[in-house]
């Protein structure tokens, strides 16, 4: 299948989170769908309390109490942004599938895309890009994510930007085929 946003818009959702390991390239994907397709994006990471900065720059997981109280935070910004932005990706690791499922309860009609990559890429990425979030911490943390085991998944390991589009509108050209033809 190749992209063609001409044929692919009205599918699209107009509310998006990318969510996936650190590395993965949800940042990317989230940028370049925004560009091509007409998304507002936001990185959700702007909003990291300062407790959960400071555990980045430490190289320590972030505890449960961290992550309750920045999606707190994460569900009331989705809020804000939908108000001003009638199509909104946001991204954001969101580890743990009781965070994404806690985002989704307050925005239904949002669609929740893993962005998954190879571990070697994951890897190489970590380490060219050198910013807060290297390798060793990202292996470290990585015990605390928790695999969504159903649901969209955007695999992102290619350099082809087209590629990556036309994987991203796939996802929902295909549920939207499945959703009519069991009506």
């Amino acid at each position: 299948m190749s992209f063609n946003p001409s044929t692919s818009q009205d599918q699209l959702p107009a509310l998006v989170f990318f969510f996936g390991l650190a590395g993965a390239g949800k940042t990317y994907c989230g940028n370049l769908v925004s560009a091509q397709l007409g998304y507002h994006c936001y990185d959700l990471d702007t909003d990291c309390t300062p407790e959960m900065r400071a555990a980045i720059a430490a190289g320590t997981p972030f505890t449960e109490q961290m992550r309750d109280d920045f999606f707190a935070i994460v569900t009331q910004r989705i809020s804000d942004l939908k108000q001003k932005h009638p199509k909104l990706l946001v991204m954001q690791a969101a580890y743990k599938a009781r965070h994404r499922a806690l985002v989704v309860s307050h925005h239904p009609g949002l669609r929740m895309v893993w962005v998954d990559a190879p571990d070697e890429l994951i890897t190489d990425r970590l380490q060219a890009r050198g910013d807060a979030v290297s390798a060793q911490y990202a292996s470290r943390i990585r015990a605390n994510f928790e695999a969504p085991a159903s649901g969209l998944r955007l695999l992102n390991d290619v350099a082809d930007p087209k590629e990556i589009l036309s994987r991203f509108t796939g996802l929902f050209w295909a549920s939207s085929k499945q959703s009519s033809s069991s009506a």
